[in-house]
């Protein structure tokens, strides 16, 4: 009866620890600008169905966009010039993609961003981090 639950209870145990060790592991940090870029036009194009053109405009845009913030980040200085620059990043961002996208495709990727930006804050749980 032991042997029994001994045995039943490896395999579980075995999947815990893969489990932890995979969601340490996450791979955002090793992706390139263009793979991000691709990744997020992909999911953009299923959610807003693009038109003619639109797809490598998309691209080309955040192609640019992760490019800049993957310079930033390579600062590793959290003071207000960094801040200021993330800020004009994702705003010119947000003005390639109004003039990119059509008014309804825009509405709706307004809409997305906005969830996106609140579930990111959800998950941090609004908490400070200092990065010295």
């Amino acid at each position: 009866m032991k042997i029994k639950k001994i045995i039943l209870l490896i395999p579980v145990i075995c999947l815990f620890i893969t489990g932890i060790s995979y969601s340490q592991s996450g791979d955002y940090n090793n992706k390139t600008p263009d793979v991000r870029a691709r990744e997020m036009t992909d999911r953009l194009n299923d959610k807003l169905s693009f038109k003619d053109g639109q797809d490598s405009l998309v691209f080309q845009a955040y192609q640019s966009f992760f490019s800049s913030m993957e310079m930033l980040r390579n600062f590793k200085d959290n003071n207000d010039e960094t801040k200021t620059a993330i800020q004009n990043a994702r705003n010119e961002l947000d003005g390639k993609m109004k003039i990119i996208l059509t008014s309804d495709q825009y509405d709706k990727y307004s809409s997305m961003m906005q969830d996106m930006q609140k579930n990111n804050q959800n998950r941090r749980g609004n908490r400070k981090i200092n990065r010295d």
